[in-house]
């Protein structure tokens, strides 16, 4: 839909009165006149209203460039980030992947546990500075390196859990 005309969004417009499918379009860009020809990001949805269609926009542009500046800092951070749900890794930074010699997808399902040298487990689950009171642990650590090294790493990590406390 990007680059989508007006004749396309139209085309939409009636095959929703037509099937009464909502129309779902996140990320549309439009040449909007009130911004001075500035291109907008816009998230759409449309539903059939009876014998006719209700519509609503939202401008997304400043959600869309936070996002990316946000992905450009994470991308060219030299940190270390891991984001794990359920004890797996679920997402690496480019800096995790460089310094474990891993690509970033041969990383996504592992346990973070079985990157960490097997005599250093009992003191890093003993430890009780490990996501304390203030979902704060951290210290010195040995992980595995693809070429079966081991890299030190100081590991200051922090407990974030979403909404529905996960």
């Amino acid at each position: 839909y990007a680059g989508s005309g007006a004749a396309a969004l139209f085309d939409m417009a009636v095959t929703v009165i037509e099937t009464g499918d909502a129309l779902v379009l996140d990320d549309l860009t439009y040449e909007s006149r009130l911004f001075g020809g500035e291109v907008r990001r816009y998230n759409l949805r449309a539903e059939r209203f009876g014998d006719g269609i209700t519509c609503t926009f939202r401008d997304a542009t400043d959600r869309f460039r936070t996002e990316e500046l946000f992905r450009l800092l994470v991308e060219n951070s030299r940190d270390m980030l891991i984001l794990t749900r359920d004890d797996s890794i679920e997402w690496v930074s480019p800096a995790t992947s460089e310094l474990l010699g891993h690509g970033e997808r041969e990383l996504i399902g592992t346990r973070v546990i079985d990157l960490i040298r097997p005599d250093d487990i009992p003191q890093v689950l003993d430890s009780p500075e490990i996501l304390g009171s203030q979902g704060l642990a951290g210290g010195p650590v040995l992980l595995h390196h693809r070429a079966g090294s081991w890299q030190g790493v100081e590991s200051p990590a922090r407990s974030l859990r979403e909404d529905a406390g996960r």
